[in-house]
């Protein structure tokens, strides 16, 4: 894969780049359009010329259906809530050439805006920019979807007009239908921003059927997080990542320097251990608007009624808790995506949002382990 090459018809005009390890990109070029083309490294298909046993081959091919039945069912079910020039950045294209997987998504370009600097903005200003990435992926979670991957490098920044901002939220390889997760040696998200649930189920200690979109919620708290303070949560000794030391009982405090009592109390109800304790997408959206309009210094409400934990956090603090405190802490390079700070720059895909409309109108978001196992289990979905 270079520049020059001709994939399906995509002609690539760049040389490509990393993606963490698990996929390479650059951009391209068909039938006049240019796209961001992502390669992915792993499941590879076996070629009948390719080394391997006949045994191995059928174990490669089970993996690499499971993962294209996966793809296309993601595919299907964002494609009726996206439309052209929106805020949710689907695939266009999924296709295979020769041993590798690629997908295909349009391009757009993105401000140099780093969460430090949402974080230097002025509150309406921030405001705004939480509530697209709400509102977006509320939009997602009303129709049966898990994102899997919310982090700052997956909700660009698109500059509008009047210094204006909107969300472009990007990369679904992690996507899946609520309580329906691929198996987890196929999930390739940044367990800085995993939920308590998430990093079970990852550590083979919970069903896939626990996994809804409040993780999505969890990870986007951890996101809302550094908007308001341009940094992460610094955590207790012996814990690399947020979930685990909210999993072992940390509250994570928002530091007092952030004077603004709705934020700092939506999202501590964001990091809340149990699932089930934390507000839906659509109470997160309710809250931004009600933060929006009362001010700084008022209290405003976050759940609109008691909800029944899909994990309650007495069995994530038992499970998950245990787990973790029996094994020694893996450094947090040896896992952790890229560092997230600096700018977010350069040319990225978009797609569609729910209603067809384009989506980037502030309007429309306002009215509608560390253990050893862990680390071991995400090094081998590198190989």
């Amino acid at each position: 894969m270079k520049k020059g090459d001709v994939l399906n018809g995509y002609v690539l005009t760049t040389d490509p780049q990393g993606g963490g390890g698990y996929s390479e990109w650059a951009f391209a070029q068909k039938d006049g359009k240019e796209y961001f083309l992502k390669r992915f490294l792993q499941p590879t298909y076996p070629l009948p010329d390719g080394p391997g046993s006949e045994r191995t081959k059928a174990v490669k091919r089970q993996r690499c259906e499971e993962f294209e039945r996966h793809q296309r069912l993601v595919m299907r079910q964002l494609r009726p809530i996206a439309g052209e020039g929106g805020n949710l950045v689907i695939t266009k294209e999924f296709f295979r050439e020769r041993a590798f997987y690629y997908k295909a998504t349009d391009k757009v370009d993105v401000s140099r805006i780093s969460v430090g600097d949402i974080a230097a903005m002025d509150r309406d200003s921030r405001i705004l920019i939480m509530l697209t990435a709400a509102k977006s992926l509320d939009t997602l979670h009303k129709a049966g979807l898990v994102h899997g991957d919310v982090k700052p490098d997956n909700l660009l920044i698109k500059a509008l007009d009047k210094g204006r901002c909107a969300i472009k939220v990007i990369d679904f390889d992690n996507c899946f239908p609520v309580h329906d997760p691929p198996a987890a040696v196929q999930l390739v998200g940044d367990p800085v921003f995993y939920s308590p649930e998430l990093l079970l189920y990852n550590l083979g200690k919970a069903q896939g059927d626990q996994l809804d979109e409040k993780n999505d919620v969890f990870a986007l708290g951890l996101v809302f997080w550094q908007y308001l303070t341009g940094e992460r949560p610094k955590l207790p000794d012996g814990a690399t990542y947020p979930a685990e030391a909210v999993s072992k009982g940390t509250v994570l405090t928002l530091p007092k320097s952030i004077k603004d009592r709705p934020l700092v109390d939506l999202v501590q109800s964001m990091l809340a251990s149990g699932s089930g304790e934390r507000p839906s997408m659509t109470e997160v959206h309710n809250a931004l608007k009600t933060a929006r309009k009362v001010g700084p210094a008022a209290a405003a409400p976050v759940h609109a009624d008691p909800v029944a934990p899909a994990v309650p956090a007495e069995a994530i603090k038992g499970e998950l808790g245990g787990s973790l405190s029996r094994r020694e802490a893996a450094p947090p390079a040896e896992v952790s995506a890229p560092a997230l700070k600096g700018s977010l720059s350069g040319s990225w895909p978009v797609v569609p949002s729910a209603d067809g409309s384009a989506g980037e109108a502030v309007a429309e978001a306002e009215d509608n382990t560390t253990s050893g196992e862990l680390r071991g289990s995400l090094l081998k979905k590198r190989e």
